[in-house]
């Protein structure tokens, strides 16, 4: 019953943690994009894409944090495109964009 408490209040407290953070992450995310958007656009500069690349990376190790795999990998995958890694179809882009935005709604 003391481990069920515990687990309760560690999971009460990462969940709180989430929403202090979610405005950060939102923020985030739109940076992530409009350089996707760009990006499929055929006009990201370096710039945007190395900021790009570092939100990707912020947002995916935040999201494993918080256990959102799949938000957590869809972010992955992006950073990896940004960095020249993967190449990504625009559906794809979209598609993990569309997969984090529904975790940070959660």
């Amino acid at each position: 019953m003391v481990a069920s408490t515990k687990q309760e209040t560690l999971a009460r407290g990462l969940q709180r943690l989430f929403e202090v953070s979610r405005p950060e992450l939102i923020r985030r995310l739109s940076i992530v994009e409009e350089a996707v958007n760009a990006r499929n656009d055929g006009v990201i500069s370096d710039d945007l894409r190395e900021q790009a690349h570092f939100e990707a990376h912020k947002l995916a190790g935040v999201l494993g944090t918080f256990g959102k795999k799949d938000a957590s990998r869809s972010a992955y995958r992006l950073e990896m495109m940004f960095e020249g890694n993967e190449q990504l179809e625009t559906t794809d882009t979209h598609e993990h964009i569309h997969i984090i935005r529904g975790a940070l709604q959660e």
